[in-house]
């Protein structure tokens, strides 16, 4: 099954990379994330292997990410495979400059294994189509809500005195 979605963001690819790129964020944008934790490889990079559970009702969902690609601050593609190896979603987040903001196109290919779930795949794909939309606007708001980093002003000149502030500052 193959899903493509793409949204603005209002920021720069750099912005949104840092914001997407940052694991502290995760849990914003998903919130049935109940953890993301590292096991091998360099964090972050391609080759790296993490784990994410997460609640969905009364299950756990375990995945296993692989990360294929780190393009800074262009493409994120990773591999996420549930516990029982019954389901593959290779995903391309990639992120474009488009006028003042940022496109943001996820592409995902899912694979099923198993007879059970190649079928129950064919009643999935709404859903995954919906959840994956959801993420994505999800991701925005948190996104365009965020606490802009103040920007670092240089620092004052002196103000030169003026022919005024001369003569009063020469009568006393």
């Amino acid at each position: 099954m193959h899903i493509v979605h793409e949204i603005v963001l209002k920021g720069r690819p750099e912005e949104v990379w840092e914001f997407f790129d940052n694991p502290e964020n995760l849990k914003k944008w998903h919130p049935n994330l109940v953890s993301f934790s590292h096991v091998q490889g360099d964090a972050g990079q391609p080759g790296a292997i993490s784990r994410l559970v997460y609640q969905e009702g009364k299950r756990s969902i375990q995945l296993t990410e692989v990360i294929d690609v780190r393009e800074k601050p262009s493409e994120f593609t990773a591999t996420y495979t549930t516990a029982d190896g019954s389901v593959s979603n290779r995903v391309a987040n990639l992120f474009s400059k488009k006028g003042t903001g940022t496109l943001w196109v996820v592409e995902a290919d899912f694979e099923f294994s198993g007879l059970l779930m190649r079928f129950m795949s064919r009643f999935l794909e709404n859903s995954m189509h919906k959840r994956t939309l959801e993420d994505m606007q999800r991701f925005k708001a948190v996104f365009e809500s965020r606490p802009k980093p103040k920007k670092e002003k240089a620092p004052k000149k002196p103000k030169k005195k003026t022919k005024k502030a001369k003569k009063k500052t020469s009568k006393k």
